[in-house]
């Protein structure tokens, strides 16, 4: 490889070395859009400025600025260079210009209808803490700080059923949710099952009331429901079932069990 050759290759892999020595150095003390702006920037007068080098090996083209108290002045591909480099620090977006808030999704699993009740607090140094309720599967805390991409939170649960531990997660930079899986308590037992007339229809959209309120839940459209009951396996509950929200059809002590479909009809009119 002869030392032309050398120079050009050392002229493209350089800024590169100087784009990752940013992010290791910088990447606690800048938001992640500076950085990436300052090293696409970077990047793109690296890259004029080796693409011009021949062109402008005998050109008299010069470029000046001032850098504290000391003028720079250079020529050929090196005032290109400088030209993009002072053009991108001058022409950088103001944060009114980035939109400096985002909302963050938190999808919860398992993501059914057994999760009716509670919330997440998200905490964060130097920011009021949030708290989001939980609405189908997922808890959505709005008008976070732009500056929180790629940080680390502490997220809380409160679920009624599933363990309430505080857990560290890392806000992603490119997308604005996670994937959060809890784990159920022991003494909680989830159920499933169906609810017919007298005539073995399914009765879709009733309420199924355990114990006068511990936890309600609706059959879907088809009929079926599945909840999880914060009591251990074989405990008997109360259930009151209403047909229209209101005209209660059933009302009897119910063995709780995960091992099998609890199959319900209701009582006659």
């Amino acid at each position: 490889m002869n030392k032309k050759a050398l120079q050009w290759i050392l002229f493209f892999i350089s800024p590169l070395v100087a784009a990752v020595a940013m992010l290791v150095i910088f990447k606690n003390e800048l938001p992640f859009f500076d950085i990436g702006y300052y090293v696409i920037v970077l990047l793109l007068a690296m890259s004029f400025a080796v693409f011009f080098q021949k062109i402008l090996k005998d050109s008299n083209i010069t470029a000046e600025g001032k850098a504290g108290n000391y003028m720079i002045k250079a020529s050929g591909s090196t005032a290109i260079f400088f030209i993009i480099l002072f053009g991108g620090y001058y022409a950088k977006p103001s944060p009114d210009k980035v939109e400096p808030y985002f909302n963050f999704i938190v999808n919860i699993f398992p993501k059914d209808n057994t999760i009716q009740d509670g919330s997440i607090e998200i905490i964060y140094n130097g920011f009021v803490p949030q708290k989001a309720n939980v609405d189908n599967g997922r808890a959505v805390f709005e008008q976070m700080p732009f500056e929180l991409k790629g940080k680390k939170v502490i997220l809380h649960p409160q679920i009624t059923g599933y363990e309430n531990f505080t857990d560290s997660v890392v806000i992603p930079i490119k997308n604005n949710f996670i994937n959060y899986f809890l784990k159920l308590k022991k003494d909680s037992t989830e159920i499933h099952g169906n609810v017919v007339d007298q005539n073995n229809r399914m009765v879709r959209h009733c309420k199924l009331d355990f114990e006068s309120g511990l936890v309600i839940t609706y059959t879907d459209a088809s009929g079926n429901f599945r909840t999880m009951l914060p009591v251990k396996e074989a405990t008997q509950l109360g259930l009151k079932i209403y047909v229209d929200d209101t005209v209660k059809r059933y009302d009897h002590l119910i063995t709780i069990s995960s091992l099998t479909s609890k199959d319900l009809m209701l009582d006659e009119k």
